[in-house]
């Protein structure tokens, strides 16, 4: 198991609807993830690609008009360089976990494999 440093742990926030988030967080359930383990492996596989390490479909999630949000917490370098990307890319943190919610409940898994390039 990865130990992190507390004190360089910086909270990174989304806000994302209410019926995505619940599937969203029973697929993780499903494959053993967490929200925070998902968040992680999603901002490390973006800097890795330097973009989204999957392509969007379209949404499946019929959307219930209440949001949450939901905040994971990782190292500073890793927000910083996450950060970067998705301003590169034209798209904001929410939005970047929303898509990657998106993705996960349309294919039932991560939609990417964590370490691996996918392009």
């Amino acid at each position: 198991m990865i130990k992190h440093d507390n004190s360089k742990l910086r909270k990174m926030s989304a806000r994302i609807d209410e019926n995505l988030l619940d599937e969203f967080l029973e697929v993780l359930d499903r494959i053993g993830l967490d929200y925070t383990s998902a968040v992680r492996c999603f901002s490390k596989q973006t800097i890795m690609e330097g973009a989204m390490p999957f392509r969007p479909k379209a949404a499946t999630v019929q959307p219930s008009g209440v949001t949450r949000i939901m905040s994971a917490k990782v190292d500073e370098e890793t927000r910083a360089r996450l950060l970067d990307v998705l301003d590169g890319i034209g798209i904001d943190c929410s939005m970047a976990v929303r898509m990657l919610a998106h993705q996960t409940v349309t294919e039932q898994s991560l939609p990417f494999r964590p370490g691996i390039r996918q392009g």
